[in-house]
């Protein structure tokens, strides 16, 4: 992706440490997806009470709650990125628990209503 970027192939991302409109639309994009994907998994955890359910949704709020704070970012290097980077950090922690819980749980399955 780089070559293609040095290339000119597609536009790059940062311009003399300002950011670019695709920047902005990729983040946006990606923003609007994870607080689909939480309010749909909140949902199902609300239904199911499954352990699995509620830390991959706390994963993906924290995940989207970062992703807010890089948006509103206007460069690099600031407090306000590493706030952003260190929620995203404690949601894939979360995104971890969820993994861990679903071995001491079989609501997961319960909560997906499948079975394995």
């Amino acid at each position: 992706m780089g070559v293609l970027a040095l290339s000119g192939v597609v536009s790059p991302y940062i311009v003399s440490g300002k950011f670019t409109l695709i920047r902005q639309l990729i983040l946006e994009a990606s923003f609007v997806l994870l607080v689909s994907s939480s309010v749909f998994a909140g949902k199902l955890y609300f239904e199911s009470r499954s352990k699995v359910l509620y830390w991959y949704n706390l994963g993906l709020v924290l995940y989207a709650f970062g992703l807010a704070l890089f948006i509103m970012t206007p460069t690099t290097g600031i407090t306000l990125a590493w706030t952003g980077q260190a929620a995203q950090w404690t949601g894939g922690f979360y995104f971890l628990i969820a993994i861990m819980s679903q071995f001491q749980s079989q609501t997961f399955i319960d909560g997906w209503g499948g079975s394995v």
